[in-house]
């Protein structure tokens, strides 16, 4: 139990600072990402797919990411 619950942890954690790493490279602000971390700490994929929509939007808006670099990351 204790090592899933480990693994879990760990995996959010590293998704997390991706996305965070990921924002500051696209440019998008801190505040706009703070939901998303939130979230993907307490439910995991929710929040990477709220992160990605949110990604999307800014780069929709600023002309800065295309479709593939989306997908890629």
């Amino acid at each position: 139990m204790l090592a899933g619950w480990v693994h879990y942890l760990a995996f959010d954690l590293f998704v997390g600072n991706w996305q965070v790493r990921d924002a500051q490279a696209h440019g998008i602000p801190h505040w706009a990402i703070a939901p998303s971390l939130i979230l993907t700490f307490l439910f995991g994929p929710a929040g990477l797919l709220l992160y990605f929509a949110v990604r999307t939007l800014k780069s929709r808006k600023s002309g800065t990411v295309s479709n593939s670099e989306v997908l890629r990351g």
